[in-house]
């Protein structure tokens, strides 16, 4: 309820707003003057006057009333709005997660919404199945998405920017990972090494990556995998800003 305050801007905000609430119930409930100010009974007048009160009251009620109405108009409708935006951005993040976990061959074909919000387990889960033996569909399928998902990504950097500039820096980084990761798939494409990997898995069914498997294919894979460690990386700081 109260994760805005996160923000130091907005958390100054709220304590400002509280001390104006204090100040208001000190001027209207004229609390007894304090003895070390008796040697100043002008001021003692002053500050106990109707006018003082009115003045000061009215000051002070009216910046109480600017931060209400700021909760109301701008506040909360911007919070539910960055809610959604994170949701979908986080979507397009788990689209290359779970399509190369998953071995999702054909999730290029598939809309956004066919996939979930990013998962943290998932993630950790991405760079076990990394460190050990991936099978060739998964990078198959990782260079498919990548192609489907780069112009998602990278027509998305306004929606990054409008969350601040974090999420916007963090969101580019990504966009990067996914451009060199479309990059290897397009590459391997236009010489063919794609058709030869189809090829294999169509013959043996699901190969391992081990030496029984061409030099070019297992370049090609170590570049894959080298930029899908990073894109992990990436993808749990951008679930760590978004919460």
């Amino acid at each position: 309820m109260f994760s805005f305050l996160k923000d130091r801007r907005e958390f100054w905000l709220f304590c400002g707003a509280w001390i104006a609430f204090g100040l208001l119930l000190i001027v209207k409930i004229k609390l007894d003057v304090p003895a070390g100010m008796n040697e100043w009974p002008r001021l003692i007048t002053a500050l106990q006057s109707d006018a003082f009160e009115d003045i000061a009251g009215d000051l002070l009620t009216g910046v109480i009333s600017a931060y209400f109405f700021y909760l109301i108009i701008e506040l909360i409708p911007r919070r539910r709005a960055e809610k959604k935006t994170q949701a979908i951005l986080s979507t397009l993040v788990s689209s290359l997660v779970e399509t190369f976990l998953h071995d999702r061959v054909m999730a290029h074909a598939e809309p956004l919404g066919k996939f979930h919000a990013l998962d943290v387990e998932e993630v950790a889960q991405s760079r076990t199945l990394l460190n050990g033996k991936p099978d060739l569909r998964q990078f198959l399928s990782l260079a498919f998405i990548a192609k489907w998902g780069y112009p998602k990504f990278s027509n998305s950097l306004q929606l990054a920017v409008s969350l601040g500039v974090d999420h916007a820096r963090v969101w580019m980084d990504l966009t990067d990972c996914v451009a060199r990761i479309k990059d290897h798939g397009e590459r391997a494409d236009r010489t063919q090494l794609l058709g030869k990997m189809v090829d294999l898995i169509n013959l043996v069914g699901k190969p391992e990556i081990d030496e029984n498997v061409e030099d070019e294919a297992l370049i090609w894979q170590y570049m894959m995998r080298d930029d899908m460690k990073k894109f992990l990386v990436l993808a749990e700081d951008w679930q760590g800003i978004c919460h």
